[in-house]
């Protein structure tokens, strides 16, 4: 490491712990959004990232993610996530996104076996957009990933920078995407 700035470095990690706290925030405030909804983390896992020397582009993680279930019917799964990298497309992801979608197992279906993989769902669309719009379609017509354990699929996306206050993460992102579930809502709104 002959030549780095030890100094640029510590001041890069305080940045990236900034962010890191900041995207923290807005993943708490998404669950206790989605808990007035009448929704519950499926698991506290909020990020998958690899541990290993010949794995160091897999140390940060690339997304951070919840995923939701609701007792009212177990054949939906819901996620929020924040997209900062692809990886695997580097040049899919120009900027960090705030995604969600919405999964359906299907009638009588629940979903027993799944993937932190399905938080990728929206930047596998062809011709996506990152702007809101809400993209439906059914497994058979997803471009990648895992199609084995749902049949269809919802999922929007807008640019993280533009997610400023909890009111716009609810707005933009959550109550798009829960409004697709046919289930009753807790949410005062709707009483």
């Amino acid at each position: 490491m002959t030549g780095t700035d030890g100094a640029a470095i510590a001041g890069m990690m305080k940045q990236l712990r900034r962010l890191c706290n900041e995207i923290a925030s807005l993943l708490e405030a998404a669950d206790a959004i989605m808990d007035e909804h009448g929704w519950k983390l499926k698991t506290n896992q909020c990020c998958s990232f690899g541990g290993i020397p010949a794995r160091s582009n897999a140390w940060f993680p690339d997304d951070v993610f919840r995923f939701y279930e609701t007792a009212a019917d177990q054949r939906y799964l819901l996620f929020v996530a924040v997209m900062l990298a692809n990886r695997d497309e580097p040049d899919s992801l120009d900027k960090p996104l705030v995604t969600a979608g919405l999964l359906d197992a299907g009638d009588g279906k629940e979903f027993l076996d799944w993937s932190f993989e399905y938080a990728h769902m929206h930047l596998w669309r062809e011709g996506r957009t990152d702007d809101g719009n809400i993209y439906p379609s059914t497994r058979e017509h997803m471009e990648a990933g895992p199609k084995d354990y749902y049949e269809r699929v919802h999922t929007l996306a807008v640019p993280l920078t533009s997610i400023s206050d909890v009111e716009a993460l609810q707005a933009q992102v959550i109550d798009p995407i829960v409004s697709l579930a046919d289930v009753p809502s807790k949410s005062p709104a709707s009483s």
